[in-house]
């Protein structure tokens, strides 16, 4: 499968803008993911202890989180069409 990765964040939370504002975030931010996702890998491998991990089983779990504010952002992946 190909994946398309989609940052996902609170409206009124300017602190992460881009790929480039996860990684330098001064604490580590806590970034949602749904548990065994390509989203987990991606961030484990590229950002490792730049990144704190919340895993849910769920995407409707995962946006609570982000909605009530228990986590920064959410790192969504869905397959996108391979050409």
């Amino acid at each position: 499968y190909v994946y398309s990765l989609r940052l996902v964040t609170r409206r009124d939370d300017d602190q992460i803008n881009s790929w480039a504002d996860l990684g330098k975030a001064v604490p580590p931010k806590r970034v949602g993911v749904l548990r065994g996702s390509a989203s987990e890998r991606y961030l484990q491998a590229r950002y490792g202890d730049a990144v704190r991990l919340e895993s849910s089983e769920t995407v409707t779990a995962m946006l609570a989180l982000v909605r009530d504010g228990r986590v920064a952002l959410t790192l969504q992946d869905a397959p996108a069409p391979a050409s």
